[in-house]
């Protein structure tokens, strides 16, 4: 008897769910997504740092629309940097970034670099994460930076972002990245992660993390964060009650730090724009 009831309970649930996806005449896509990551050159890169280079995997270099840099109004600097090049190129399956920055940006600032995104294909994910210090006619790379990434997709009508730690293989035996004078600090991360929905996507130059516009909207934090990811561990934040009738985007910012520490590594806010497309 019990079975049976059972049984009934499943079909009836599955029978709901098909005339629920029925009814609705659209799916929701992805479009453009837009990252900001807020950075601190580390106090222990004494000399300074001159590039930022980051490495994605799974990523059409074509796919990478928009490049920014600017300092945050939080952390005021004694420099005025410009950014004199962003550089992209394929390798294999991944990307490499190339933000060139001058002056030198000096020990323990902050400043702001963001990417625009529009390729929803493939799970993009980091693999490397680290400034430079131009040396001459050569650079070396000064300090790794720990970064964890967001994965995105939709699973019917629920979005979701997959944080990942991923660890990175045999970095310090990679000469053709010239990582063998850095090490990895990647470790365990904590992060605390909320989310919003925003009626009218925000421009990158928008996205900081105490910014007004982003202030202003109703924030939703993830329930159980902070939570510590060990290397190649990941967390699901299951984002439901998205209309694209009343919403044109949603964001996630969070934070990423060492376990006990004080204060954060990185900051990151993730704006994904999310159309609907007609069945």
């Amino acid at each position: 008897m019990v079975a049976k009831k059972l049984i009934q309970f499943i079909a009836l649930s599955l029978a709901v769910l098909f005339s629920a996806q029925c009814a609705r005449k659209y799916d929701l896509t992805m479009a453009t997504r837009y990252v900001n990551m807020h950075i601190e050159v580390a106090p222990e890169v004494q000399k300074g740092a001159d590039n930022l280079i980051l490495l994605l995997d799974n990523a059409d270099t074509s796919a990478i629309k928009m490049d920014y840099f600017c300092p945050i109004p939080e952390y005021p600097a004694n420099v005025s940097p410009n950014l004199d090049t962003f550089l992209k190129f394929p390798v294999e399956t991944s990307s490499i970034l190339i933000w060139v920055i001058s002056p030198t940006l000096p020990a323990g600032s902050w400043w702001n670099f963001g990417i625009a995104n529009t390729q929803w294909e493939q799970q993009i994910t980091p693999s490397v994460l680290y400034w430079e210090k131009n040396l001459g006619k050569t650079t070396a790379p000064v300090a790794m930076i720990p970064l964890a990434w967001e994965v995105w997709e939709v699973r019917a009508d629920t979005l979701v972002a997959t944080m990942l730690n991923p660890i990175i293989p045999a970095v310090q035996q990679n000469p053709a990245l010239g990582l063998k004078a850095a090490r990895d600090l990647r470790g365990d991360l904590e992060i605390e992660r909320s989310w919003a929905f925003s009626k009218k996507g925000m421009p990158i130059y928008e996205l900081m993390w105490s910014g007004e516009n982003l202030a202003a909207l109703q924030w939703n934090k993830m329930e159980g964060d902070p939570v510590t990811l060990k290397g190649n561990e990941k967390s699901e934040l299951k984002i439901t009650g998205y209309n694209p009738e009343d919403y044109s985007s949603v964001i996630v910012k969070y934070s990423v730090k060492r376990p006990g520490a004080t204060d954060p590594i990185i900051y990151v806010i993730d704006q994904v724009e999310i159309e609907k497309k007609e069945k």
